[in-house]
């Protein structure tokens, strides 16, 4: 049976695990919320140089098991998680 799980998380400067690794997961959205502020996603350390670019409004679909990390390019942006797993 399909789970899905969803929440939010304010990311700053400092790169961070928005989740954790799952060897059951088959998808996972992210959204950034905030209306000017960019944010990076990827995963392990997360940088400018080496995350994928979200800018404000936009969203990813990724189909991973590994951790999935954030940065705010700067201030307080808000990104929104929806995961689905087994």
């Amino acid at each position: 049976m399909t789970k899905i799980l969803n929440d939010q998380l304010a990311l700053s400067v400092t790169s961070a695990t928005v989740r954790p690794a799952r060897g059951n997961r088959r998808s996972i959205v992210l959204k950034n919320l905030d209306g000017g502020i960019t944010i990076y996603v990827g995963t392990g350390t997360i940088t400018s140089a080496n995350g994928m670019e979200l800018k404000p409004g936009e969203s990813i679909e990724l189909f991973t098991t590994d951790s999935v990390d954030a940065i705010a390019a700067s201030g307080t942006p808000t990104v929104a998680y929806i995961e689905e797993f087994d």
